[in-house]
């Protein structure tokens, strides 16, 4: 955010403070799986930024499961909350979520996990903040030919096992479907071959985001590919890192040589507290930054933006909306 937009954030901030600061209003958190290392993160931001404001009542974990967490927002609404931020388990179940809370005339901000379009685009009072997949894959491809320093130069290097010239590479996505993993995925290949890589997809498996799922299923994938691995492409750190801790269980592991020289780069996307250190231990190659302190304080500003109702001023509002509903925030690079 530029210094006018915090300025006029903080003046937006406020006159909050003083106009509804007080109301004790009553909110709900929705989250899809209580595993997320990035998931937590923006959780512990959000209670953070809505301290200073508003008490969050209640917490809610679906685990994964979007029967469960219907019922919980179910529960929520026919309680009758002020506001509803949630974190889908499955994007298609927005639009009845989207409906059940209009019945109450509750407003809903949806986060990480984005709603189709044309759901939200046709919702009364109902909101995405998210980061933008999109800037992450091409930032994440541009960070994996800053490492090869050019599509030449790999062709030429002791990355390129079977100097063939060609990029032989593992792609790990999240959750089957979820529109963050696949356009990470999509415009960071899409980055490669701009740059002039010609790529090998050896496999794309779904991790869920999970480490030790990534670990496990990675570990039939490298007996079988070991000598032609040459890259792996996370869609986040947490599943990269299980490819790490595979690896760090070889009996061939030299922990005095770095991953990428040791065995082949590995990229993720977030840039986790523990992604970070595994970037400062010589093990995770590269990450990009996924800000959920932004996000949630986003969330926070939007959130003051709706109780306010008819009181807010649009154009004091600090952050631009996409088609009126979306909000998404650019992600860096992370660098040391």
């Amino acid at each position: 955010m530029n210094h006018k937009k915090r300025m006029i954030s903080l003046l937006f901030s406020s006159l909050l403070v003083t106009s509804c600061g007080t109301k004790d209003y009553s909110i709900s958190l929705f989250i899809y799986d209580s595993t997320d290392t990035f998931i937590l993160s923006l959780k512990d931001n959000i209670l953070d930024e809505f301290s200073d404001f508003y008490n969050i009542n209640e917490i809610k974990y679906a685990e994964y499961n979007q029967t469960l967490q219907n019922e919980q927002i179910v529960k929520s609404i026919n309680e009758g909350r002020d506001l509803l931020l949630v974190n889908v388990v499955d994007r298609l179940a927005a639009s009845s979520i989207i409906e059940k809370a209009e019945t109450k005339n509750i407003p809903v901000i949806f986060f990480n996990r984005e709603p189709l379009s044309e759901d939200l685009k046709k919702a009364n009072n109902s909101y995405y903040v998210g980061t933008s997949p999109i800037k992450e894959g091409e930032l994440q491809g541009s960070l994996i030919d800053e490492t090869f320093r050019g599509a030449n130069n790999f062709a030429n290097s002791n990355y390129d096992k079977n100097k063939d010239g060609k990029l032989s590479l593992i792609i790990l996505k999240g959750s089957n479907g979820h529109q963050d993993s696949e356009l990470r995925t999509e415009h960071c290949i899409s980055t490669l071959k701009s740059l002039g890589y010609d790529i090998d997809i050896i496999s794309t498996i779904y991790c869920d985001w999970s480490k030790e799922k990534a670990k496990n299923d990675f570990e039939q994938l490298y007996e079988q590919n070991a000598d032609l691995i040459e890259l792996v492409i996370s869609a986040n750190d947490d599943m990269a890192l299980g490819v790490i801790e595979y690896l760090k269980s070889l009996e061939t592991y030299d922990s005095t040589i770095e991953i990428k020289d040791q065995f082949f780069p590995i990229f993720g996307i977030d840039a986790t507290m523990v992604g970070k250190f595994s970037v400062s231990a010589g093990e995770l190659t590269g990450t990009v930054i996924n800000d959920s302190k932004a996000q949630a304080h986003a969330i926070k500003i939007l959130s003051e933006y709706i109780l306010m109702g008819e009181s807010a001023n649009r154009k004091e509002f600090p952050y631009e909306f996409e088609d009126g509903k979306f909000i998404h925030l650019n992600p860096e690079v992370y660098r040391e």
